[in-house]
């Protein structure tokens, strides 16, 4: 069996054929897959197959993934080091499991485990978006990742970086900012004087 460059059957023919094919259109014939038994060959350009197929793979994204459980009436404390931990795996390009377990009687009442759900987002709210989300009778649960810095973002950072003013020193301990402001003094001094005589002289 063979398939074109679309993925159009062509039908069964001789290997001789098929590559005769491939020849007249500059491209290979490429073994892809066996069907019950029968060897199926797809006519493309296996370079630039390749070629993309690399590209692709290296363009995609590599996100763990992390889950964080809390309970319902978690202590303050435990709650605050539970949320650091999800913001050192987020640092880390992992994407973070957030689930509110219920138990007992807290079933009763899932929309407990939404409340404590919604404030722990809330203080994850800068850094995260939110992939998805649900809520079931045992439990709450988000799925979220690290919001991504825009291009546009990170050069307005760097801007801002480089228009500070840097101080430079002189060798011998004074920095240019306080050696201009000295240079500055001094020319005042002297325009004031020079100013004072004229007065005098008039």
């Amino acid at each position: 069996m063979v398939l074109n460059e679309e993925g159009t059957n062509l039908g069964k023919m001789s290997y001789r054929d098929a590559q005769s094919i491939a020849s007249v259109r500059s491209l290979d014939l490429v073994s892809v897959n066996h069907v019950d038994g029968v060897e199926v060959f797809k006519i493309m350009d296996y370079g630039k197959w390749k070629y993309d197929k690399k590209k692709n793979k290296q363009k995609k994204p590599h996100h763990s993934f992390k889950e964080m459980n809390f309970k319902l009436r978690i202590d303050i404390h435990d709650q605050n080091i539970k949320i650091e931990r999800i913001k050192g795996f987020l640092n880390k390009g992992d994407d973070v499991k957030i689930s509110i377990q219920l138990r007992g009687r807290e079933k009763s009442n899932p929309d407990q485990a939404t409340d404590k759900l919604e404030e722990i987002l809330a203080s994850l709210e800068n850094l995260i978006q939110i992939q998805h989300r649900k809520t079931t009778p045992s439990m709450a649960f988000a799925i979220v990742r690290a919001i991504k810095k825009s291009k546009k973002k990170e050069e307005e950072n760097e801007n801002t970086e480089n228009n500070i003013p840097r101080i430079r020193s002189d060798g011998n301990g004074n920095s240019n900012t306080r050696k201009n402001s000295q240079e500055a003094t001094k020319n005042k001094s002297i325009g004031t004087s020079i100013e004072s005589k004229r007065k005098v002289n008039i």
